[in-house]
């Protein structure tokens, strides 16, 4: 494949077999299962991980490190420029969390920025919002027992969508956003705002070539519309 080009494959196989090389990369790359695929730069630095079951999946992954090592480059040549600085440690949380780096990041943005470099700063709040929002819902929903789970559910959905209808919507079209998205979606269809709802189900028909089960999901929040439940 001509993508492959751009970069070195390497098959790791945990056998816990002592003369087998690299045994314990598994664990030092952040990997607690199978497959586990990562993409490294010549340091052996995790840069992105991604679920190899498309080719687009392969391309955006690649895109995603290639953009790091550029910001990343740039940082190091500019240390004082903040922009540079501000767009290198966003990658950074993006690929790993760290409380300490984020602190740094809350420094260095309130130096001289662009109006760009803010945009993307205000985007990646949004980010950070929509994925606590989401462990919150997920963290109630497993709390909630079998009995209260499905009205667990029904209730922060209605909270999702009432939180894109407010303004917090996926500054980018990211998949680690979907979940918040088809939450909306079944808030809004709940509420019945079928605008709404479907303004939520076009984004989320973005990932359909990726995710070719988004299809009938999108399909019955649709039909449940129309059919005013």
């Amino acid at each position: 494949m001509e993508d492959s080009k751009a970069f070195v494959l390497y098959l790791n196989i945990t056998s816990k077999v002592a003369t087998h090389p690299d045994q314990g990369m598994l664990q030092t790359k952040g990997g607690r299962g199978f497959p586990h695929v990562v993409v490294m730069d010549s340091e052996g630095e995790v840069l992105t991980t991604f679920r190899p079951s498309t080719q687009a999946a392969l391309k955006d992954a690649a895109t995603k490190a290639q953009n790091f090592i550029a910001l990343r480059t740039a940082a190091t040549a500019k240390p004082g420029d903040a922009d540079a600085n501000v767009n290198f440690i966003m990658a950074k949380l993006g690929m790993k969390e760290d409380v300490e780096l984020r602190k740094k990041l809350d420094e260095v943005v309130k130096g001289k920025i662009s109006p760009a470099t803010r945009k993307a700063f205000d985007a990646f709040v949004a980010g950070e919002k929509i994925k606590a929002f989401q462990a919150d819902a997920q963290k109630a929903t497993m709390a909630a027992g079998k009995d209260n789970r499905e009205a667990t559910t029904d209730e922060w959905a209605i909270k999702a969508y009432k939180s894109w209808k407010g303004g917090l919507k996926p500054p980018a079209p990211d998949s680690s956003y979907l979940g918040y998205a088809l939450s909306a979606a079944r808030g809004a269809q709940k509420s019945k705002a079928k605008a709404d709802a479907e303004e939520i189900l076009k984004w989320i028909e973005g990932f359909s070539a990726q995710f070719p089960q988004i299809t009938k999901m999108v399909e019955d929040i649709r039909a449940e519309l129309e059919a005013g439940k």
